[in-house]
């Protein structure tokens, strides 16, 4: 009689939510199918920034829920920045559940998610669950800050954490839902990519895009 030998992989969780200097997961590569779940491992939420806990009194596109417009990309920056001259927006490379691979190597992947329903363009997490995030891999854009928006709901919790880097260097903070987006500005470079997960003792929270955008030169 043959004999069935399950394999299993533990999921570690990471248990302080102050280091910045742990090693994190390496997101996935992206697919062109993005309802498997993807078995890395969860990494310890990065320090909050004082600056990210602004919420920008951004307005969305008129077709909402949609992107936002140029002048409210702009005036989030202005907000979340909080400094007189901020950098300009500049392109904005846009992602969606139902499309998540975009241009110069941009794309969505997911981490233990609750439902992918590429047809109706969104998808479920399960709020408290510490590996069940988003990853965000930005586009192949020379090292410097991006703004990013997605467009959520959240059942059970009302703020984000966020966390940008790769391997054993990752920085992060909070963000609110405002209007139904999340956003933030974050310093990348093309190796790096970003998490985003939901705060909260239970629920569920939804995603159907992101945009990322180039700021300055």
């Amino acid at each position: 009689m043959h004999r069935l030998v399950l394999a299993s992989v533990v999921l570690f969780a990471a248990t302080s939510a102050q280091s910045q200097s742990a090693g994190r997961p390496t997101p996935p590569a992206p697919r062109s199918s993005p309802s498997a779940t993807l078995p890395v491992q969860r990494a310890p939420q990065a320090a909050p920034r004082a600056r990210n806990l602004r919420a920008p009194q951004i307005q969305t596109a008129p077709s909402a829920p949609a992107s936002l417009t140029p002048a409210a990309r702009a005036q989030a920056v202005q907000q979340l920045m909080n400094t007189p001259t901020p950098p300009a927006p500049g392109a904005t490379i846009h992602l969606a559940v139902s499309a998540p691979i975009g241009t110069d190597g941009a794309s969505l992947a997911y981490q233990a998610p609750r439902q992918i329903w590429t047809a109706a363009n969104i998808a479920f997490f399960d709020i408290g669950v510490p590996d069940s995030y988003l990853w965000i891999m930005p586009p192949t854009w020379p090292a410097g800050l991006k703004l990013f928006d997605c467009a959520v709901t959240s059942a059970g919790g009302d703020t984000f954490d966020w966390s940008a880097g790769s391997g054993a260097v990752w920085v992060g903070g909070q963000a609110p839902v405002v209007d139904g987006h999340v956003t933030f500005v974050a310093a990348t470079t093309p190796a790096q990519s970003v998490m985003l997960s939901a705060t909260g003792a239970a629920g569920l929270w939804t995603v159907r895009w992101c945009d990322i955008t180039r700021l300055g030169a």
